[in-house]
């Protein structure tokens, strides 16, 4: 089992922030309530199992919505925060 460095989860984190168009502080706050996530774990934090849980489910959840957009045509829902669509 591979365990990623706090340089590989800023990468990923970074990474996947650049592909959606979406701040690190927003990434941070959509995916666990902490604006500053990123920056807190290129600091040195280590994040707990259940935060890196949280996040990956995030990430999963936006992925599977952008596919389904892309495959539906869907226009996309700018700045909204992706919970409060899915709530609305």
């Amino acid at each position: 089992m591979d365990i990623p460095t706090h340089a590989e989860l800023v990468a990923r984190y970074e990474e996947f922030c650049r592909r959606h168009d979406m701040a690190e502080t927003r990434f941070g706050r959509e995916a666990t309530g902490e604006p500053q996530l990123i920056a807190s774990i290129r600091s040195g934090r280590s994040p707990s199992l259940k935060t890196l849980q949280r996040v990956a489910s995030y990430m999963a959840e936006v992925e599977k919505r952008r596919s389904a957009e892309d495959r539906d045509g869907s226009a996309t829902k700018g700045g909204e925060n992706i919970r409060d669509v899915e709530a609305a």
